[in-house]
């Protein structure tokens, strides 16, 4: 489980970015599937509801024209708002460091779909400063937390896909965010 495996520092053999696009794509489709959802929804990992591991992710692009790579959406929740990773796009930086961690087996520090962006070279707390600083910038150092289970990933979609609050006690990085984020449109940089 590729959740599971972002929530230990230890060296593991994980997905490469071709493999977690596959798996991403499947999700998002079995999120239009009721069975799959009512049954989803009742499981839980060792990980579930509880706050999950923060890293960093170094992201290079070789002009300000090139994109980093990923979506992100603005995220409301009762327990710190969030920048959240909507979607990865093939050849961009992201992608690159997702195979790079791959190949050092560092599955902690891969940025995964409803991976959340806490800061943007330092910039916390403000979507629009953090997508500017993202915007602005040929380097970018993310601080970000992966969801600890299908279960958490499940609560974010829902939360994107209808503009809902993530419920109180849900934000898995509640422990490393604060609170009043501003509450914007989805953006791809």
């Amino acid at each position: 489980d590729e959740f599971r495996l972002s929530q230990h520092e230890k060296s593991a053999i994980c997905a490469s970015s071709v493999s977690l696009a596959t798996l991403w794509e499947q999700l998002t489709r079995a999120c239009d599937d009721p069975a799959f959802l009512s049954v989803a929804s009742g499981v839980r990992s060792e990980f579930s509801g509880v706050s999950s591991l923060s890293f960093s992710a170094e992201l290079l692009r070789t002009s300000g024209s090139q994109r980093f790579g990923f979506g992100c959406r603005d995220v409301p929740a009762d327990d710190g708002d969030a920048l959240m990773v909507a979607g990865i796009s093939r050849g961009g930086c992201v992608e690159a460091w997702n195979d790079e961690c791959a190949r050092q087996r560092t599955p902690w520090k891969r940025l995964l779909l409803c991976s959340v962006v806490l800061s943007v070279n330092g910039v916390a707390g403000e979507c629009v400063r953090m997508r500017n600083e993202l915007s602005a910038s040929t380097h970018a150092v993310l601080i970000a937390c992966n969801p600890p289970s299908v279960h958490e990933a499940l609560l974010m979609l829902r939360a994107v896909q209808t503009a809902a609050l993530v419920p109180s006690g849900s934000a898995f990085w509640a422990a490393h965010t604060a609170r009043g984020t501003a509450r914007t449109d989805h953006v791809f940089v």
